[in-house]
């Protein structure tokens, strides 16, 4: 059985116990534990989970209902494997998380919570966000922190659940604290709710990357014209009525036979498990054809649980690249559960009846990615996947912009990633205390404004601005790749030094507005608009992308200086790929934008494809394999 649905199917509430029913229950649970699973004690001492039994036994009658339930959930939990658990019974509050590379954001709620959709969780309850993960990680089973992340995603909304851990010190309504983007905090009181939840970015007004189509459908394929790459998602270890996965199969195999493919992406990221067996036609198909299995890379990640999880490492086993987040449960553990209802409260248990081995001698807890992919709250709300970009960029090396860390933050400009390239525009964050704030007026850039110097490995940088807290500069071009040394001063005296990772190109498209959740880029269209829901890019029309970070230029203006107006422009050698949501499109033009410094400019024809319609991601990738963050455009 799938795992996850499993741990979310709860049975129906009765009325509020007495302290022997629920003692009757808990000896219930025990006994069908200990006569259930093959060794129990595995990874908890019989002497520890004993006491928890008998402490729990004791305190019960002082507790409330939700309060035992959640007692007993971390107690399963104390045996160490996912598939040993109380499901939880508990309706969740009408808003939803999902963690991000850059923290827990609100992904749907309630349209009277709408305001807390897209913005960052900072407390919950009595608790800092990360301390109130830490209560909830006691009450999930598992074996490794990537499934805790998956489940907290729902437990951290649950009333119930965060009251009888201490997170809140009542029930609902529950308190949370909120980021925007714009650095302000604010607090909303959730309380449940029968509305209907948004769930945003809205599917009728734009691209919705695949992964979230059909995910009540347990598999189907899709091709995608211009990478010539057919995407099967594997959702479900199951059979579904009126489509064998076996006839699946051969239906996706006469597609490939009928329009050649460059490559076969298989996504397993949402699959929780089921039957592990179902997925042979596909594996027989890999390992009878080894030009098929050359082609082909799959999709991992933090939901990839049970069944899925081993399917995974058995396509990893026929040499198939895996690419996107650690799985949700350890290869080697405890499953084939078997469930048990107790008899007073409903409440189901679950517990394994026995040991896999699916990799032999391996000792980590997860099926770890080939290709390691990052998700951050901007590539969600910006309509974007990063796991599929990596897979349609292999064998190039992907990576994806992340948020900068330490002190001073110091990131490219324009995604405000971790990594920076020489002669493009970074910006530092920090505490410049004494800096007055300007603006460079003319060109070329100097190296000291208001005061104000940077320098990169001892080389002055040209500023294009400086204030109290921010300040740009271009990284000189002469910098080489590894770790550099920043050193910012005022009026000749060091304020603060830092450090930055620098690669050979690290591209970064500028937005046209930093506080809008949905990325809009600095994206022009054939006749200089900026795209919006009312001016639209046509498909097969040139849109004009404006980045930084460029490699590899024909010529090098000198620090600070325009790139030329007239021919020859300073264009690069290797032409970058962009992608319009799912779809490569063909680029015309990569170069510096002549008159401007260190920007980047890059024409590109829009995929004359029917998805690439409405809002749509554009990111792009440069020929090293480091990614663009995602901007969103308009296209008709």
């Amino acid at each position: 059985m799938a795992l996850g649905a499993l741990l979310f199917l709860a049975p129906a509430r009765g009325p509020a116990l007495t302290g022997g029913q629920w003692q009757s229950d808990l000896q219930s649970m025990v006994s069908f534990l200990e006569r259930t699973h093959p060794s129990l004690f595995f990874h908890v001492s019989s002497q520890d989970f004993n006491a928890a039994v008998n402490a729990l036994n004791q305190d019960i009658p002082q507790m409330t209902d939700a309060q035992v339930t959640v007692a007993m959930m971390k107690l399963a939990a104390m045996v160490g494997d996912a598939h040993t658990a109380v499901t939880s019974p508990f309706a969740p509050l009408p808003i939803r998380f999902r963690w991000f590379s850059d923290g827990l954001f609100v992904n749907a709620a309630a349209p009277e919570y709408s305001r807390a959709i897209g913005v960052k969780a900072i407390r919950i309850g009595n608790l800092p966000v990360d301390q109130a993960y830490n209560a909830i990680s006691a009450a999930v089973s598992h074996e490794n922190d990537y499934w805790v992340r998956e489940m907290s995603e729902t437990y951290l909304a649950t009333a119930e659940i965060l009251s009888s851990l201490g997170v809140t010190s009542g029930p609902a309504p529950v308190p949370f604290v909120f980021q925007d983007m714009s650095g302000a905090q604010f607090t909303l009181q959730i309380a449940p709710s029968s509305e209907n939840l948004l769930w945003p970015p809205d599917s009728t007004t734009g691209f919705v990357p695949l992964w979230r189509s059909n995910g009540s459908v347990y598999y189907w394929f899709q091709f995608l014209p211009t990478t010539q790459t057919m995407y099967v998602a594997y959702n479900q270890c199951e059979q579904m009525s009126g489509l064998s996965f076996a006839s699946f199969w051969s239906q996706v195999l006469a597609a490939i036979a009928a329009q050649p493919i460059h490559q076969l992406v298989v996504d397993l990221r949402n699959n929780t498990g089921g039957d592990s067996s179902i997925i042979n036609p596909l594996l027989n198909s890999l390992s009878a054809n080894a030009a098929l299995r050359r082609q082909t890379a799959a999709i991992i990640g933090q939901a990839t649980m049970s069944s899925g999880m081993m399917n995974a490492a058995q396509l990893s086993g026929l040499g198939i690249p895996l690419v996107g987040q650690p799985t949700g449960g350890d290869p080697n553990a405890y499953g084939n559960i078997a469930t048990f209802n107790l008899p007073n409260s409903g409440l189901r248990v679950t517990c394994s009846t026995r040991y896999y081995t699916v990799i032999s001698g391996y000792t980590k807890d997860s099926v770890l990615p080939d290709v390691p992919v990052s998700y951050s709250s901007a590539d969600y709300f910006a309509r974007y996947d990063p796991f599929l970009a990596a897979a349609l960029t292999l064998p190039a090396r992907f990576s994806n912009p992340q948020p900068g860390t330490g002190y001073p933050v110091i990131v490219n400009g324009a995604s405000f990633g971790m990594l920076i390239s020489p002669g493009e525009w970074a910006t530092a964050f920090g505490d410049f205390a004494g800096v007055t704030t300007a603006v460079a007026e003319s060109v070329p850039y100097g190296t000291s404004l208001s005061g104000v110097q940077v320098q990169v490995n001892g080389t002055p940088a040209p500023l294009l601005a400086v204030t109290p807290s921010q300040i740009n500069f271009q990284v000189p071009s002469a910098t080489a790749a590894g770790t550099a040394q920043v050193a910012i001063s005022l009026a000749g005296q060091k304020v603060v030094t830092g450090t930055a990772m620098v690669v050979s190109s690290s591209p970064g498209i500028f937005l046209a507005d930093f506080l809008s959740a949905d990325r809009p880029g600095a994206v022009l269209t054939q006749g200089n608009q900026l795209t919006n829901s009312k001016v639209r890019a046509p498909r097969n029309s040139v849109i004009q992308i404006f980045a930084t970070g460029a490699e590899g230029l024909t010529q090098t203006p000198a620090d600070g200086t325009p790139a030329p107006l007239s021919p020859p422009f300073a264009q690069t050698t290797l032409k970058p790929r962009v992608f319009v949501g799912n779809e490569e499109a063909t680029v015309e033009f990569s170069g510096l934008a002549p008159g401007y410094v260190g920007l980047w400019q890059i024409n590109a024809r829009v995929p004359d494809v029917p998805s690439v319609t409405g809002q749509i991601p554009v990111v792009m990738v440069a020929p090293g394999g480091y990614a663009s963050n995602a901007v969103t455009i308009w296209v008709e």
